[in-house]
């Protein structure tokens, strides 16, 4: 039987932090949106994984190795078996932009 796990958290930085992307000129003054990691967790009853998605422009190296390790020590996931990616909000908010004008 196939189980599986869905969740989402917020990951929004506090206000203050310098911006990527679009917005890269200054930092924050405000949330206009909160930015999610949303997960899926597949298990068989024999193997385990997971995919992670985030709200953000791009995730590094040692941030991917840092969150393998974390979910490896709390649900026992191994580490080859979690993929962690940034989906960027850039494109998300232009089409946002393009639809509330058509409305």
């Amino acid at each position: 039987m196939l189980e599986i796990g869905l969740s989402c958290v917020d990951i929004t930085p506090p206000v203050g932090i310098r911006m990527r992307g679009f917005a890269a000129r200054e930092p924050s003054v405000r949330v206009h949106d909160e930015l999610k990691a949303e997960s899926l967790v597949l298990s068989d009853g024999r193997t385990i994984a997971a995919l992670v998605s985030c709200d953000l422009c791009s995730v590094d190296a040692a941030l991917v190795k840092m969150i393998r390790e974390e979910a490896r020590m709390r649900t026992g996931i191994p580490k080859h078996k979690s993929r962690l990616h940034a989906r960027t909000i850039i494109t998300g908010l232009r089409l946002l932009r393009t639809n509330q004008r058509l409305m």
